[in-house]
């Protein structure tokens, strides 16, 4: 059945968010929109495309179904510490609702959120009217989810020897004094949404919380049910190993569909004059500290844009509004394994827009399989390493050559990411790629076959057990057992995380023996470009590197054509603020190198 997904900007009274509308024109339009609340954090990136694929099956079961960024997070308006956030989220569901509701002709809406989008859609559903509302996995106590946040974070980072004026961060999220005060208060046993027909509550496991909570809404006189799936662990590990929980999504959407059995007197939600066809958005370019950059641009303009044969890839376009300084180099961020387009902790969203008011344009791209460059249903998806990638940034580059005229490019990207901008530097000669920037590279060759995948060596094996070290610290384990918190998910979650990244290293392994490196070493260097390789010290790119091709790296370092520079006290994941900010200060310098 074929699924129309359409991507556009909602205007707000908190500024403009980024969405997507799912509909289906082979069956009649329900009753009833579907507004998707998704969580934040480290559980936005790797729920991505679980809550996309839940936003089809709800759109392929007749409900028009909006998803969303909230402000300041993913690629909606507004930047990083945003104050009295669970109310500005809530907000957001209030007015994307409102619109949902306009755009398809709906009398009723339904929210479907997971985790603390969840718990969001129940505070806005205690604020305004929403019929319906399936609450997957919520936060009911903000102030336990606190402590498992912090619990979770100890154990996975390396949080020992943080300096303590960094910015406190959990599994993804900036707990500022403000926000974890905010955390601490939320209490959904507290909250009544009185016009709310009927509840669904998805929960992994029986608790007593989840009994309090079928209490609360029994009190409220709500209808209700509690439904108990599996796979919960397969959501939340690194994006490229999640595991859509198809049958979990399949009660949730059969659940809706016997609440609303009528029908929409609007059948064509996408015909209607009232679907917001905006493909801008704009803001002030994020400041900085320095008062010896140069600002070229005060505000930076972004649009979505689809390309490829059929539209099927996807990508948002980030310039300045200087139109007497145009920009003339295009920076393009491929993703880091297969993570969507923001990019980790929303890194490349924060990039593009501090970048262009350097000069610089950006685009930030969803290789296909990945994010919401979606492949044709039945085609294999969520690879860090397609076939067709190369393929899919010529066209980008074709694209915003014709529609910029920027006349040179500079790859970027993080791990995977990073491989990308290193084949495509080799591989594309048809544009003006002045230097591939890679960050924390592990692979510099990739060939899937199982005989490579098989191949492992005493060094990888080192870096696992390294890996292994740094999860299993004494110290973080204290910590854990001594916060009281939800032990068997947190476990579950580390060895399911351990064994993505044991599964990892060990496909790094198939590029150690390759002879490709070399040749695509002097293609690079017969091209005139560059290569500047970023690492985090404990890292290990520049090692693989001198595994592959010693000799040509070599001699290429020597020349210039290699540059490597590391980041101090960094992890591979980048998973503290100031990691990326040191990561953002060698990347911006660079470019104005060039």
């Amino acid at each position: 059945m074929d699924i129309k997904r359409q991507p556009t900007y909602f205007e707000t009274d908190a500024g403009t968010l980024f969405g997507w509308l799912h509909t289906s024109t082979e069956v009649p339009v329900k009753e009833c929109a579907v507004v998707i609340c998704p969580p934040l954090g480290y559980a936005y990136m790797t729920t991505h495309r679980i809550l996309r694929h839940l936003a089809d099956e709800f759109a392929r079961c007749g409900f028009p179904t909006i998803r969303f960024d909230y402000s300041a997070t993913g690629d909606s308006g507004g930047e990083a510490f945003v104050a009295d956030q669970i109310n500005l989220c809530s907000q957001n569901i209030i007015s994307v609702c409102q619109q949902a509701k306009a755009i398809s002709g709906c009398a009723q809406v339904c929210c479907a959120g997971f985790g603390l989008g969840a718990s969001f859609a129940m505070i806005s559903a205690s604020l305004t009217q929403i019929d319906y509302l399936v609450l997957w996995e919520p936060a009911i106590k903000g102030r336990r989810f606190v402590r498992e946040l912090k619990g979770l974070s100890g154990v996975l980072n390396k949080s020992d020897n943080a300096e303590s004026n960094e910015i406190p961060e959990a599994v993804g999220l900036f707990l500022t004094e403000f926000f974890e005060r905010e955390l601490n208060q939320l209490d959904l046993l507290g909250v009544v949404p009185a016009q709310t027909s009927a509840v669904l509550l998805s929960c992994n496991e029986e608790s007593t919380l989840t009994d309090k909570f079928e209490s609360h809404l029994e009190q409220a006189g709500i209808a209700h049910k509690k439904i108990l799936y599996s796979g919960y662990e397969d959501m939340l590990i690194l994006a490229s190993e999640t595991i859509v929980p198809v049958e979990a999504i399949a009660t949730q959407v059969n659940w809706l569909a016997g609440q609303v059995t009528s029908i929409c007197a609007e059948t064509k939600p996408l015909d209607s004059d009232k679907f917001p066809t905006g493909k801008k958005l704009s803001g002030y370019c994020p400041g900085f500290d320095n008062e010896n950059v140069d600002i070229v641009n005060k505000k930076y303009e972004e649009q979505w844009l689809q390309f490829g044969e059929h539209n099927e890839l996807f990508g948002v376009l980030s310039v300045g509004c200087n139109p007497s300084k145009p920009a003339s180099t295009m920076v393009v961020f491929l993703n880091c394994g297969t993570e969507h387009h923001v990019g980790p902790h929303r890194m490349y969203t924060d990039f593009s827009r501090r970048l262009v008011a350097l000069g610089y344009a950006c685009f930030r791209m969803d290789i296909i399989g990945v994010g919401d460059s979606v492949v044709v249903e039945g085609e294999k998806e969520n690879e860090s390493y397609p076939a067709g990638a190369i393929e899919n940034i010529r066209l980008a580059l074709a694209d915003l050559k014709q529609l910029t005229g920027c006349n040179e490019f500079v790859l970027t990207g993080i791990c995977a990411g990073a491989y990308h901008s290193f084949k495509a530097c080799a591989d594309i000669d048809e544009f003006n790629i002045r230097v591939a920037i890679l960050a924390n590279p592990l692979v510099f060759h990739w060939q899937e076959t199982e005989a490579e995948k098989s191949k492992t060596n005493v060094d990888q094996m080192n870096e696992a057990k390294r890996y292994k070290s740094i999860v299993f610290k004494w110290s973080s384990w204290k910590k854990l057992f001594g916060g009281g918190v939800n032990i068997t998910y947190i476990s579950q979650l580390m060895v399911a995380r351990l064994k993505a990244i044991v599964l990892s290293t060990f496909s790094v392994t198939a590029s150690e023996k390759s002879k490709n490196v070399t040749a695509s070493l002097l293609r690079i260097r017969k091209l005139k470009r560059k290569l500047f390789i970023v690492q985090a010290e404990d890292d290990f790119g520049y090692k693989i590197l001198m595994t592959d091709a010693k000799k040509e790296a070599n001699k290429a370092i020597k020349q210039g054509d290699i540059t490597i520079q590391f980041i101090d006290s960094a992890d591979h994941g980048l998973t503290k603020y100031r990691m990326r900010e040191d990561l953002f200060a060698i990347m911006s310098q660079r470019l104005q190198e060039l």
